[in-house]
């Protein structure tokens, strides 16, 4: 066991079912005054759970992560410690917990579910984060009844990465595609009234968009693209042989709004950064690149179709493996980065020959940064 004679990040559960102010009795204490109780004066009530909210990637092995705080919002009916806003930065110098969220209740059970609750009304948009795999893992079985709750949880019931964080499914893809359109900057700038009217029947506009998800998943083998019709209330999204109906009106971004696709309500919220499309929804939070005024020919072009092996994080150099002119298999270690104490290996996603090197060890690397360009085999 350890003592540590400081606040411990835990501290507001202690609180909760205290009642008492730790860092005001911390205060008290430090200026000369006596404790105000005892330990036997000390009651417990209920129970409280508290989750640390970080800008990290979970399909990554928690991999940090950085950015803009493009829009921040937590619940009414939750404790959460922060110091976040909108407009805010994220920077890669320090720990990667922006938060804390804490419930407290009369039992266990309801504690947990509370909190569940509430992150999935949590926004934060800007960078990955942890919120949705939170909320799955306070919601597993296991974590309910408390049998199996120890520091192998995630490895025991959360080992296959694409289980700690959600690929955008069906429904996320239209309402996207349907928001690219109709929440674009032009429409919005239009009279809600006259928004999408016409004297004939509505045109289809075309939509185009590249999920940018984990470095796990590829970080652009989501691209999709197609036609969305849209009316005042209603819009019909095409990609392919498949047809979706969405049905609502395009909130402003950074407020709640609710759709409906193919008849399941979908509550959502999302934030431009440029051509960039975050969207946050119970199932997670995605950013799609809105690729639609791109020429066709090129967009479809990624990093990974051209053998481009690029930085996920603000980091520095530790060693580098590949080597101008070496042959790579996919897989193949290239280059190691540090960021927060923790490594991290970048890997060949295609067979190849290596054809530039762009970095040394020690060098200081940002995210999107090119590392290493390979060529040869897809």
């Amino acid at each position: 066991m350890e003592m540590n004679t400081r606040l411990q990040v835990e501290h507001p559960v202690t609180e909760c079912v205290t009642g008492l102010d730790l860092v005001e009795l911390q205060f008290r204490v430090a200026r000369g005054e006596p404790l105000p109780l005892r330990q036997q004066d000390v009651a417990l009530r209920g129970h409280a759970v508290e989750v640390r909210l970080c800008a990290e990637s979970p399909a990554d092995d928690f991999l940090p992560g950085s950015g803009p705080v493009l829009d921040w919002e937590v619940p009414p009916g939750i404790r959460c410690d922060h110091a976040l806003a909108a407009g805010a930065a994220v920077t890669p110098w320090y720990d990667s917990m922006v938060a804390k969220l804490i419930a407290h209740a009369p039992t266990r059970r309801e504690s947990v579910e509370r909190l569940a609750d509430a992150l999935d009304r949590t926004v934060l948009l800007g960078m990955p984060s942890n919120r949705a795999f939170l909320a799955r893992a306070l919601r597993h079985d296991a974590f309910v009844s408390g049998d199996d709750v120890s520091t192998a949880f995630v490895g025991r019931h959360f080992a296959d990465p694409a289980s700690r964080q959600a690929a955008p499914d069906a429904r996320t893809w239209s309402l996207a595609a349907w928001l690219s359109v109709a929440a674009a900057a032009e429409s919005l700038a239009t009279p809600e009234g006259w928004r999408h009217w016409s004297t004939g029947r509505p045109l289809p506009q075309p939509w185009r968009l590249r999920w940018l998800g984990p470095p796990s998943s590829g970080n652009g083998a989501g691209d999709a693209h197609g036609r969305v019709v849209v009316e005042a209330a209603r819009a019909l999204v095409l990609a392919g042989e498949q047809r979706s109906v969405v049905e609502g009106v395009a909130a402003p971004p950074r407020r709640y709004a609710r759709a409906t696709v193919d008849g399941e309500p979908v509550e959502y919220r999302y934030a431009w950064a440029g051509a960039t499309l975050w969207l946050h929804t119970a199932h997670g939070d995605f950013a799609f690149e809105c690729r639609r005024r791109a020429p066709a020919r090129t967009a479809g072009v990624s990093g990974d179709a051209v053998g481009e092996v690029r930085s996920s994080i603000n980091g520095r150099v530790v060693a580098v493996a590949a080597q101008v002119g070496a042959p790579v298999a996919c897989g193949d270690r290239l280059v190691v980065l540090e960021a927060m104490k923790m490594e991290h290996e970048l890997r060949a996603t295609r067979t190849g020959t290596v054809a530039e090197v762009l970095v040394r060890a020690g060098d200081q690397v940002v995210p999107g940064q090119l590392l290493v360009r390979c060529a040869g085999e897809t």
